[in-house]
């Protein structure tokens, strides 16, 4: 089935919102087609604990992005084509896509609503480890994310949000379980500086729906927490509550389940005028994709970078990533699995359109039900090409 066919409701909200940059076209419109060239070597490219497969694998990405920003309107579209060439495994030759909207009106000076559209036809078997921790294989995968929201501001002190977002993943592969899952949130802020200087406290309220083939689950959070701006390029976000989670899986027999547990984030950040870094903790339940069910899902990544040059930049990061599901909890077949991820990466820019990246990455994942542990080196080297032709 075709892209257009997949994704009608991401065309769509690309070609309106693309009518709308003619419209307002202003001194904030920008043009910028691109190419990337990258070149690695995988020494697992099917994350196998025995009989590792290697290979040369080299990805020509060219591209398109535009941005539209004016004194109410904040517009971004892009796509990018991704050509994986696999030197000696060639039956994973593929044409992956990458289709992206994203829209900020300013209504009033106290009101914004936003709306973001996306399609991606991805099949690397790494594409989900940067965000969950969790390995595919290389299945072709069809996802869609759709999502609105809204902020209105009573006074200068509060501020209310929501959101609603719809994700859909479909495969290629009979093996692999298609998802749905919706998402709502209500969130609250408010300025309490006069207890604690340069601070807001926060109330989020959240129900997600994650809707598998043999299984459907149901999670309601509540968090209470604050942020905080300590300096000027040093600021902390905490958030801890209480979820109440509600699985239904059919397998030889229908199974309801219902559990409490903690849901939880904290976000520090530094930002220098040469170095930045951050460190987040999250946890909370997500779905896993391609799988039966979601997963109790616990994240600690850390990042870390320097400008050493003008024009050379590096970076460090890592990240550590626990996934847990137990049969008569939030799956039909269990999930327990540990992933650490460290990545070195390397930017020297030549020009502001030309650049070229060097980068290193390990990964091992302990898979406690398979009794397995499996590890991958990755290393490659990108160039990017761009070229504004309107800004």
């Amino acid at each position: 089935m075709s892209c257009l066919k997949k994704a009608p409701f991401v065309f769509l909200f690309i070609v309106i919102v693309f009518l709308h940059l003619e419209e307002t076209r202003g001194d904030g419109l920008n043009i910028t087609p691109f190419v990337a060239l990258r070149q690695e070597y995988n020494d697992n490219i099917f994350f196998t604990d025995t009989d590792e497969t290697d290979d040369f694998i080299a990805t020509i990405s060219p591209g398109l992005e535009l941005t539209n920003r004016t004194e109410r309107l904040d517009t971004r579209l892009s796509a990018q084509i991704n050509n994986l060439i696999y030197y000696d495994n060639t039956e994973l030759n593929s044409v992956d896509q990458d289709y992206t909207g994203r829209l900020r009106y300013r209504m009033t000076p106290r009101m914004d609503v936003s709306a973001e559209a996306g399609y991606t036809r991805d099949s690397r078997s790494d594409r989900d480890i940067e965000e969950t921790g969790l390995v595919l294989s290389t299945a072709t995968r069809h996802r869609q994310h759709y999502s609105l929201s809204g902020q209105y501001m009573p006074s200068e002190k509060t501020a209310a949000t929501v959101s609603y977002a719809y994700d859909q993943d479909d495969f290629d592969d009979s093996e692999f379980n298609d998802s749905r899952s919706h998402s709502t949130n209500l969130g609250f802020t408010h300025n309490i500086s006069y207890l604690v200087p340069q601070t807001l406290g926060r109330m989020n309220l959240g129900y997600a729906r994650y809707d598998f083939p043999d299984s459907i689950v149901d999670n309601y959070t509540w968090t209470i927490g604050a942020s905080r701006d300590f300096t000027e390029i040093l600021s902390l976000l905490v958030d801890f509550g209480i979820r109440h989670t509600r699985s239904e899986t059919e397998a030889d027999s229908i199974k309801d389940d219902e559990k409490w547990g903690g849901v939880g984030q904290v976000a520090l950040s530094y930002r220098g005028e040469l170095t930045d870094g951050s460190l987040s903790f999250f946890q909370d339940v997500r779905a896993a994709s391609g799988t039966t069910s979601a997963t109790e899902r616990t994240a600690l990544v850390f990042e870390i970078g320097r400008r050493f040059t003008e024009k050379l930049r590096g970076n460090l990061s890592a990240g550590y990533y626990l996934n847990n599901s137990e049969g008569d909890d939030l799956a039909v077949e269990e999930i327990d699995e540990k992933t650490l991820r460290c990545q070195t990466r390397a930017r020297y820019e030549f020009t502001k359109d030309i650049a070229l990246e060097a980068s290193y990455t390990f990964t091992t994942i302990r898979d406690k039900e398979e009794h397995t542990t499996t590890n991958r080196n990755l290393v490659f080297m990108r160039a990017v090409f761009q070229y504004p032709l309107l800004e």
